[in-house]
């Protein structure tokens, strides 16, 4: 599996916490807990993808 890490380097920056689909590289969140969400981008729907946990 080939992971664009290009797309998910430019998603942290400019991220949406708001409106996810609406942010320059849109997400669809699957889940989320306190600090963290597991989400999928809209551009590579097969794949999911969490938020590490800090």
């Amino acid at each position: 599996m080939k992971i664009n890490t290009a797309l998910l380097e430019e998603f942290e920056k400019t991220i949406d916490t708001i409106h996810p689909k609406r942010g320059k590289i849109p997400i669809t969140l699957l889940g989320y807990g306190e600090i963290s969400l597991v989400f999928e981008l809209v551009a590579e729907p097969n794949i999911s993808f969490k938020s590490p946990d800090h």
